[in-house]
């Protein structure tokens, strides 16, 4: 996310803007929105428990949005954020920022994300064994892009649907042919995924060592 958006957060930092950034993933869809206790140190944000989220200087009435403290930051409840990201269709891999107006309203803008590289796969019954040596092939294309290099050993970070996977990469070369997989991790991320034969995965490179995963609909 940081390399994707690093131009816009620069600038909010130069001008030394009050805000924290929200980056959308297939967990940020689903969860409250979470207040940084660093973020409320600042500005004491919320002042109330009933607070509101503008777009903009034309937004007159803005969305609602009810917090309580849980642990060590407030938190949003109900579905008021998940209803505020679907009005405004922010989808996954954009960023949220949201800027302090006052003790009651924050402004969201939204941005969409910068050039990132994906792929898909379809999945086989050898890509979802139950087993540690179960492995996924990366697409000859992709991983040149990207750099052949990066692929030789490193770990990576899956986001999918349900939960984030550590795996490592493996670049193997033999007479014929160079071939990279997705191997140590690739079965737990897909136990914890549930993901099934025939289901098509989608693989956006979002960050240096992060895919956000989606299911292909």
């Amino acid at each position: 996310m940081a390399e994707l958006f690093q131009d816009i957060i620069q600038e909010l930092d130069d001008v030394e803007a009050v805000y924290f950034p929200v980056f959308i993933d297939a967990r940020a869809l689903v969860s409250p929105l979470e207040i940084p206790p660093s973020f409320t140190t600042r500005s004491g944000w919320p002042g109330e428990t009933q607070c509101t989220l503008i777009t903009g200087i034309s937004d007159r009435h803005g969305s609602t949005l009810t917090f309580e403290f849980r642990g060590n930051r407030w938190v949003s409840t109900g579905s008021g954020w998940q209803t505020f990201l679907r009005e405004h269709e922010v989808s996954i891999g954009k960023l949220c920022v949201l800027e302090y107006v006052d003790d009651r309203c924050l402004c969201v803008k939204t941005y969409p994300r910068g050039k990132t590289r994906s792929f898909t796969k379809r999945m086989r019954i050898s890509h979802v064994r139950p087993f540690k040596s179960t492995r996924m092939d990366i697409p000859v294309k992709f991983w040149r892009e990207v750099g052949e290099e990066k692929f030789d050993g490193y770990f990576y970070g899956l986001q999918g649907p349900l939960t984030k996977t550590v795996v490592k990469s493996t670049l193997s070369h033999m007479p014929a042919q160079t071939v990279c997989h997705f191997t140590t991790g690739w079965h737990i991320f897909c136990k914890e995924n549930e993901v099934k034969v025939g289901e098509t995965l989608v693989f956006t490179h979002v960050d240096p060592f992060i895919f956000q995963v989606t299911k292909s609909t």
